[in-house]
C-alpha cells in the first residue's frame, strides 16, 4: 500500500489492495486468484491472508510425492519404509 502511495494511487483502501494484487500475480496462480475472487468477500480480505493463501500454495506444490511399492500386485510399504 506504500508503493501504491508513493505512485499516487490515491485510493489506498485495503479493498482496493488487494484487488490490485490479485490482477499482477503470476499466471500459475491465476487458478488461486479466480477462486478467491470467487468464493471469498474483499471487504474481509487483507493482503497478509492473500500472501498466506498463496504461499500455502507454493508450499503443497514443492512437497514431492511419495513413491509406493508393489510386491505381487500387493501395495505394501512406501519406498523409504522398504529400504528401511
Amino acid at each position: 500500500m506504500q508503493q501504491m502511495a508513493q505512485h499516487g494511487d490515491v485510493d489506498l483502501m485495503e479493498v482496493r489492495a488487494v484487488e490490485k494484487f490479485l490482477c499482477i500475480i503470476p499466471k500459475k496462480y491465476s487458478q488461486i486468484a479466480l477462486a478467491m475472487e470467487m468464493l471469498l468477500d474483499f471487504e474481509d480480505l487483507s493482503i497478509e491472508e492473500v500472501i498466506g493463501r498463496l504461499k500455502a500454495v507454493e508450499d503443497h506444490e514443492e512437497v514431492p510425492p511419495i513413491k509406493l511399492v508393489a510386491i505381487s500386485d500387493k501395495l505394501l510399504y512406501t519406498e523409504e519404509r522398504w529400504l528401511a
